[in-house]
């Protein structure tokens, strides 16, 4: 199949070449103020808010498994999984620097390795986790294979195993890294100004408007050569081979595709901006008309 010619061009390029036609629209720093106060900030208090729920469901269902509570516990990883996901448009900044990815979803997960671990180690804490654990044991990879396990409700039953305080230590794991992150977002520290204040050129020190620009369009391009280059032109068969579906991994939850949605409505929230009258988004600075 023979793509179209702006297709053609490598991702980088293209949008090099739409930014340095700027169409005359907003300064850049309302655009990089507005996608922080009503895309990226938020994005990230929603993760933290439904990690928080995922990680009291996995204390409840270790204080007393059952298949409700079970189904309570998937629920709120799908729940929290949805806006961390539509966030990845925006890892740049504190994510980055603190390596949160490591901790909280590297991709695939070893399960072998979760498993030795199980037998030859006493419970794992969030501390174990954060210091000793490989990225491949632990974060939204290594709950999701411990809950969607067909007998996962019989293994976490078993009160000789260690495997509930596992999954329960991951969930605090990936509760205390997402407020940190959120609050170097909003808060910053004695040494940093809140990120969205450097970011945005509000504080007395900030990044130049160019450079932040240029990290948050990095982040669009890099996220959109994965989804197309990566998975989508081997699921859709646009490579040798015919169509290929586990280029969209899903894991035990099978939650592939819906990660894939939310990564790309992660995307429309910065190309757009929020769903408000007066939002700006990276639209507002090429020469392309802001879609509707």
């Amino acid at each position: 199949m023979v793509r179209p010619p702006a297709l053609a061009l490598p991702s980088v390029l293209l949008l090099a070449l739409l930014i340095g036609c700027g169409s005359g629209g907003p300064p850049e720093d309302e655009v990089l103020a507005s996608l922080a106060d009503l895309v990226i900030v938020p994005g990230y208090r929603a993760t933290a808010t439904e990690i928080a729920r995922l990680d009291d469901a996995l204390t409840a269902l270790c204080a007393t498994p059952s298949p409700s509570a079970l189904d309570h516990a998937r629920s709120a990883w799908r729940d929290a999984r949805a806006p961390w996901m539509r966030s990845k448009a925006t890892w740049f900044g504190p994510i980055m620097d603190r390596r949160s990815i490591g901790l909280m979803d590297w991709s695939p997960v070893e399960p072998e390795r979760i498993e030795k671990l199980l037998r030859e180690r006493p419970a794992a804490t969030q501390e174990t986790i954060r210091d000793e654990l490989s990225s491949t044991q632990r974060g939204f990879g290594a709950v999701e294979y411990l809950l969607f396990a067909d007998d996962a409700l019989e293994r976490l039953s078993d009160p000789s195993s260690p495997r509930c305080d596992y999954v329960a230590a991951l969930g605090r794991s990936l509760r205390s890294e997402c407020e940190a992150i959120l609050a170097d977002w909003e808060d910053g520290s004695e040494s940093n100004p809140a990120y969205a204040e450097f970011f945005t050129g509000r504080s007395s020190s900030s990044l130049l408007t160019t450079v932040a620009v240029t990290e948050l369009v990095r982040t669009q391009v890099f996220l959109i050569r994965a989804i197309v280059d990566m998975r989508l032109a081997a699921a859709l068969g646009l490579r040798e081979g015919g169509a290929d579906y586990s280029a969209i991994p899903g894991g035990a939850a099978d939650n592939g595709l819906a990660d894939l949605q939310n990564e790309v409505l992660g995307l429309r929230d910065v190309y757009i901006g929020h769903d408000s009258p007066d939002a700006l988004g990276i639209s507002d600075t090429l020469s392309l008309t802001r879609p509707i």
